[in-house]
């Protein structure tokens, strides 16, 4: 915490204004310096390429946001791409749909 007269500075401070839309997702991109293209350029440059991967994958997380809230009217809460699911999941062509699923295994009850 920041008391006056501790020694400790403060390096940015950050508004969020509401009313015009409520978003879940706020972000501070310490790369881009608006109207500044030269800077950002020379931030861009001071990335590693881990570094500078993992910065893509915040913009097209952020860029997809922004065209997902657009159709649905609500944020995208993971990351953009996500992962493939781990587990076979049977496809849904509408709600309600129901699966058979037959085995040679046996069937135990108690």
């Amino acid at each position: 915490n920041y008391k006056e007269g501790s020694g400790k500075r403060i390096l940015k401070r950050f508004y969020i204004n509401g009313g015009r839309s409520m978003t879940t997702n706020y972000y501070y991109d310490p790369i881009i310096v608006p109207d500044n293209l030269e800077l950002t350029q020379k931030n861009m440059m001071k990335l590693s390429f881990v570094e500078l991967e993992k910065y893509n994958i915040m913009a097209r997380t952020r860029n997809f946001n922004d065209e997902y809230k657009k159709i649905t009217g609500r944020d995208y809460l993971s990351m953009y791409p996500r992962e493939k699911p781990k587990y076979f999941m049977w496809p849904a062509d509408f709600f309600g749909q129901e699966h058979w699923v037959t085995t040679k295994e046996k069937h135990f009850r108690d």
